[in-house]
């Protein structure tokens, strides 16, 4: 039993090592950072939108890499990407470019990699690159949706 304990505590604390652990303790700094890289991107600033209009879709893509990208790439072009379609959605009815919709998904790349950079003594550095790795695989199929949905005709 003291064995099985001993084991569990340590793969749990192996997990607090892995990148989807941080960004997931870390997600509203991602959103502030977010917002701070999109108010400074022409192609965002010249959109009026709220703080909170601007970010709504951040943290669902954001959850939704993360619940992704524990399975295999082939198997993460055959889900559905719930969330990134309704990016797709909300970004054309706000009246953002496909060069706009393509910027989200690299501010939230810039922040995912910020974070990590930020705390790299407190990741398995022989798992980061692995964990960057699949979180853009994500990212690259969740944009590959979003942008199915804000070309196709309403």
């Amino acid at each position: 039993l003291v064995d099985r304990a001993l084991r569990f505590s340590a793969s749990a604390h192996r997990g607090q090592k892995r990148l989807g652990f941080l960004v997931k303790r870390h997600r509203n700094s991602i959103r502030r950072d977010w917002l701070h890289h999109s108010q400074s991107d022409p192609g965002h600033r010249r959109l009026k939108l709220s703080a909170q209009k601007r970010t709504s879709p951040i943290l669902p893509l954001v959850d939704e890499a993360l619940r992704s990208m524990k399975f295999t790439p082939k198997e993460m072009a055959q889900m559905n990407m719930k969330a990134a379609t309704q990016h797709g959605r909300l970004r054309r009815a706000q009246g953002y470019t496909t060069t706009g919709l393509v910027e989200d998904y690299n501010l939230i790349r810039r922040c995912v990699s910020a974070l990590a950079e930020k705390n790299l003594n407190q990741l398995e550095a022989h798992l980061l690159l692995h964990d960057l790795s699949q979180l853009s695989e994500v990212f690259d199929i969740q944009l590959q949706h979003a942008l199915r949905k804000f070309l196709a005709r309403a």
